[in-house]
């Protein structure tokens, strides 16, 4: 098939059959070949000559078979003056002096594994404009056949992690079907709907012990569990509403003094008298998110606004009775991070939350002060597509 496109090639007015350039991708024009970024190839170390050699050609062969980066092979036989007998360690930059003018380079070594019987072969690929170590990946194999079918995979992997992937003329897009890699440029939504469920440790703090034998308290057997909505109003910057049920156990225990009438003499006894109730959280927040490709980190801050659900339960204080909080809002402070996955985003998010106000029963008695730690799991969708400038 290619000899029938470079016969008719050869037959053009103005186009002779050196001036182009074939690889698996297409057949190019020599000029458009010529501008293909060159990327210096160091040989290898590693004791195996023979099998280096052969991965050498292997790796000069798969970058011309891919048609989007030339290959230039480094000669170490006459090393220049500032680089050592042998070159530079593989995970080294190597000097411009062999470089030339190649933006990349790569440099790798080869290593057997007796315990495995297999070879190892590492490779580093390096952005020479500011001496850069891009990437590094390995592949194994027992021999030349083996390497020849995972190189390919291997470097377009290393590639791929280019922060600014080449861009060609179009006289290559005109004779290749192959392109350059997207750039991963996130996409914006203007809103991002979300679950997110987790464990919560609780601290409980009380002005007196008395009637119970502790001040503070803390318990892990919390959970949060709600929905969030993010209105993404600049790029990094939303306004995040959520709706969160929780349940609070604060394990305290009550003081009963146990008299001896025989005796006449009194000891004191600590029950386990935990106060168990359950209540809507509503954080309103600020929300920074920064995102790079696929994934994202962000910070948040706000307040919310707390609602009771039902009674609280304790028996010293009167087994149910009706609770609420003096001032019912608090502050809450968070970091996430996620990565995108599916349609959507799975995060991780972590929250410190603490109440302005007091819990109080609803004739006034003071219960406690609430603060709490919470690390929750959950996912994330994003609508309505912003236009892109």
């Amino acid at each position: 098939m290619y000899s029938l496109v470079l016969f008719f090639l050869c037959g053009l007015p103005g186009l002779r059959a050196q001036d182009i350039y074939e690889t698996e991708s297409g057949i190019i024009p020599e000029s458009a070949a010529d501008e293909m970024p060159g990327v210096a190839l160091v040989p290898f170390w590693g004791g195996d000559k023979a099998l280096i050699a052969q991965l050498g050609e292997l790796l000069h062969l798969t970058l011309e078979n891919e048609g989007l980066y030339r290959p230039e092979a480094v000669d170490m036989a006459n090393p220049p003056e500032d680089v050592p007998g042998g070159g530079f360690p593989p995970y080294v930059c190597p000097s411009p002096s062999l470089t030339k003018a190649a933006p990349y380079a790569i440099t790798g070594e080869l290593v057997f594994d007796d315990e495995s019987s297999l070879y190892h072969l590492r490779l580093y690929l390096w952005e020479m404009a500011n001496t850069r170590l891009v990437f590094t990946d390995e592949s194994t194999g027992r021999d030349r056949e083996e390497f020849e079918s995972y190189l390919p995979s291997l470097v377009e992997w290393l590639f791929s992690w280019l922060e600014q992937p080449r861009e060609m003329g179009e006289e290559w897009y005109a004779y290749s079907d192959t392109y350059p890699p997207e750039q991963s440029e996130p996409e914006e939504k203007w809103l991002y709907l979300g679950l997110r469920v987790g464990p919560s440790v609780r601290l409980y703090s009380r002005d007196t012990a008395n009637p119970f034998a502790e001040n503070n308290i803390y318990n892990f057997l919390n959970i949060t569990a709600g929905v969030q909505a993010a209105f993404q109003f600049l790029p990094f910057l939303a306004v995040q509403a959520e709706v969160l049920f929780t349940n609070d156990y604060a394990p305290y225990s009550a003081v009963d003094a146990v008299v001896n009438t025989a005796t006449n003499t009194g000891t004191m006894k600590a029950d386990p008298d935990p106060f168990i109730s359950y209540s809507l959280m509503f954080p309103l927040a600020l929300r920074y998110t920064y995102r790079q490709g696929k994934l994202f980190a962000g910070a948040l801050a706000g307040l919310y606004f707390s609602v009771p659900l039902g009674d609280m339960q304790n028996k010293t204080l009167g087994g149910k009775f009706g609770y609420s909080m003096n001032l019912p809002l608090g502050y809450t402070l968070g970091i996430n991070v996620g990565t995108k996955l599916g349609p959507g985003s799975l995060f991780l998010d972590l929250r410190w939350a603490a109440d302005i106000g007091k819990t109080q029963k609803n004739s006034g008695e003071d219960i406690y002060k609430r603060s709490m730690v919470t690390i929750a799991i959950g996912y994330e969708l994003g609508f309505f597509p912003k236009q892109k400038k």
